[in-house]
């Protein structure tokens, strides 16, 4: 059995009082969208408690280097996630302006894995994200094909996202476990009530069972 800790993602945090809870539950990120056209769209800066360990993610979509610089400054984000067709120019820039912020790139998986876009961005970022294709960006609530994992051949560590579930504790855990490579899980969708509020119980549920 693993000795490592797979970390959480609770993503697509909009109303305070919903996160105030979901930090109650100690996830190691929450992350906000930060893109018009999403539900889940963050409007207004959002603090969080001096006192949690928590990290702040923001997701971005093809945002210009002064919009991301600027929502980072306004809601204390250590990460930056980056959800579109983002240039490796922009990430450079981002590394200058922000050289303490992590950069995460989004790849999104089709029928087949894009190995020459994972080329493209595996020396600038820190971690990638492998979610499911959707016009929408994000947040489908469906899942790849996991099988397509196996064609993944770079050392670059990734978090597994893409239309986890409340009943998938026991499949994120045996991927986890089976790759060194995967250090996390991102969900959001399918633990929600409503656009950008989680379920607390759900997500209690979900993260005993994945830490037990």
């Amino acid at each position: 059995m693993s000795k490592r800790r797979c970390a959480i993602k609770v993503c697509g945090l909009k109303e305070e009082s919903n996160v105030q809870e979901v930090l109650a539950l100690s996830p190691e990120y929450i992350g906000h969208i930060f893109y018009e056209k999403s539900p889940r769209y963050l409007t207004d800066p959002m603090t969080l408690p001096l006192d949690t360990e928590t990290q702040r993610v923001g997701v971005f979509v093809n945002a210009s280097l002064e919009r991301i610089v600027d929502e980072v400054r306004n809601n204390a984000l250590s990460i930056i996630q980056l959800h579109g067709l983002e240039p490796v120019s922009l990430i450079n820039s981002l590394k200058e302006s922000l050289p303490d912020i992590g950069i995460w790139k989004a790849i999104k998986i089709k029928d087949e894995f894009p190995l020459e876009l994972i080329s493209t961005y595996r020396d600038a970022v820190d971690s990638f994200l492998f979610d499911t294709y959707s016009e929408l960006g994000g947040g489908s609530g469906v899942q790849f094909d996991h099988a397509l994992l196996d064609h993944y051949t770079e050392d670059t560590p990734y978090l597994l996202s893409g239309g986890i579930g409340p009943d998938d504790a026991k499949l994120v855990r045996e991927l986890f476990d089976g790759d060194d490579r995967m250090w996390g899980v991102d969900i959001n969708s399918r633990f929600e009530t409503g656009p950008g509020v989680k379920d607390v119980r759900l997500l209690s549920q979900f993260i005993d069972e994945l830490r037990r």
